[in-house]
């Protein structure tokens, strides 16, 4: 199939205030790959003839990917590869989280104490000499703590600029108890954070650079997920059917993070639930989560019972390609027919059967959420979106 071409710009900009500097418009095997609540990165290939080869390693440079005359990416280089004799440079880069990774949590007397009169400090956390605790603090006001302090540190500590900021904060009336040790790592805390039993998402902005967490309602529904993301009717991928817009398929069972027999602890009371045919099947798979805030031993164990509903059963993952865009083809387009987080559909019909007599919607296809995908784009502005994982979410 000879694909469309769609209008990618790729140009060399300044970290320090993203303006741009140099167009990349020689630039070969370009590929971005998006990610929700994790890392992202893209990657080119230029000549060490072209005028933007001087720029790569002479400031701290950053990659800005245009789609359609829109930024939809953009973050700092972070390897060059020169090779010799073909006279090319491989360039790899990384979405602005990776910043995060690489800060951590300062306490006692590497920074001044938050509590101390005109510090400039403030936590919701009570911070020793090795460590920093979270006595029922609201998740997404956690998160948001861990990189404000960051944020002041780099600022007032290590007097270095700083390129990720704060954005939305929801509230998710969860709460938690933590202590983390001095050093920790604060893009690893917020991973942690959201890949907890009712977790947030967050992604950074490629064009504001601010970190945003999400807790909206974003599944089908009878679902109970939240976080980035919404439904799209329309997005529909199949495989040997429906729009035959898949060109490849894989699925694997996951059955890690399996919680049949959960605890919800309250601030006085606990609440729980078991799903019985699950403990028969896999043995009990027991898992606790504090919500310290709560009192009501009903909302505990309405708590419970949508835990266990949701992860009974080991996680369905499904990676597919999809076919390259085309005129008059199905082919769906990202940012526009579908974004990471939100739920579409899946089928097929030849070897892996979707749905195997399962759970129906939009015209008996699967519901599933998008977690990350990557996009090829061909030296003819061709993009192919490939390594579409998904996982898929049963109604509760």
């Amino acid at each position: 199939m000879v694909g469309t071409a769609v209008d990618w710009d790729f140009w060399l900009g300044r970290s320090s205030d993203m303006s741009r500097i140099v167009p990349l418009q020689n630039a070969h095997a370009r590929s971005i790959t998006y990610a929700l609540n994790d890392r992202e990165s893209a990657s080119f290939q230029i000549s060490v003839f072209d005028d933007a080869y001087p720029y790569l390693d002479r400031e701290y440079t950053c990659l800005l990917a245009y789609r359609n005359k829109k930024l939809k990416w953009s973050g700092p280089i972070l390897t060059i590869s020169d090779q010799m004799p073909n006279a090319t440079v491989d360039v790899g880069c990384v979405g602005w989280f990776e910043h995060l990774n690489h800060l951590q949590l300062y306490t006692g007397n590497l920074g001044p104490n938050p509590s101390a009169p005109n510090s400039g400090w403030s936590t919701q956390g009570q911070m020793t000499a090795t460590t920093l605790y979270y006595n029922a603090i609201e998740q997404c006001q956690l998160g948001a703590d861990l990189v404000g302090l960051s944020i002041q540190a780099t600022q007032q500590i290590d007097h270095a600029p700083v390129f990720v900021t704060l954005g939305s904060v929801p509230n998710s009336g969860l709460t938690r108890n933590i202590t983390y040790q001095e050093f920790t790592p604060i893009g690893q805390s917020l991973q942690k954070l959201s890949q907890m039993e009712a977790g947030f998402d967050f992604r950074v902005d490629p064009v504001t650079r601010q970190i945003n967490m999400y807790y909206d309602p974003v599944g089908p529904p009878g679902t109970t997920v939240r976080g980035r993301g919404q439904v799209r009717t329309n997005a529909i991928f199949g495989y040997h059917c429906g729009p035959w817009n898949i060109g490849s398929l894989s699925r694997s069972f996951d059955r890690s993070k399996i919680a049949n027999r959960v605890f919800g602890v309250g601030q006085y009371g606990i609440g729980t639930a078991i799903d019985q045919a699950s403990a028969d099947q896999y043995g009990v798979w027991a898992s606790q989560s504090s919500l310290s805030d709560v009192v009501q031993e009903e909302i505990l164990t309405a708590f419970a019972a949508s835990e266990v509903a949701t992860l009974s059963q080991p996680t369905i993952i499904y990676t597919f390609d999809q076919m390259p865009l085309a005129a008059g083809s199905s082919t769906l387009q990202p940012f526009d027919d579908f974004d990471i987080g939100d739920y579409c559909f899946l089928a097929s019909n030849y070897g892996i059967l979707i749905p195997p007599g399962g759970p129906k919607a939009a015209g008996n296809y699967q519901p599933v959420r998008i977690f990350s995908f990557k996009i090829n784009i061909s030296d003819e502005g061709v993009e192919a979106v490939q390594q579409i994982q998904t996982s898929y979410q049963a109604a509760t």
